[in-house]
């Protein structure tokens, strides 16, 4: 005899069970598609060293967000490598200051 994985389900979902799902899945997917387009826009309307430290502090939201929604375990090397693009991402934003500038002349004089 055959073997078909199909004879041997124990529950198949109703058809109300599939279109719950569907619409779901439609509505996740049509606000994930909107929140892009709405980072894109935001992200052309921004200057350069803005943008970097926006994205340099998005991989640790995401680092952080994953350890505490779905337990994954960072290992130092995971943490070191996600806080130097943190702080070069802070740094190159701090040269980009009036400030550092000002500091930057008066020494250089």
């Amino acid at each position: 005899m055959r073997y078909c994985p199909l004879k041997r389900a124990a529950y198949w979902p109703s058809a109300g069970d599939v279109l719950q799902a569907s619409v779901i899945l439609l509505l996740l997917g049509g606000f994930a598609y909107v929140s892009y387009l709405a980072y894109q826009f935001d992200m052309t309307h921004l200057s350069t060293h803005q943008a970097v430290l926006i994205l340099s502090c998005e991989l640790v939201i995401a680092a952080v967000s994953s350890w505490l929604l779905a337990g994954e375990v960072m290992s130092a090397r995971a943490w070191a490598g996600g806080s130097s693009s943190s702080a070069l991402g802070w740094f190159l934003t701090f040269f980009k200051t009036e400030r550092c500038r000002y500091l930057i002349n008066k020494l250089a004089k």
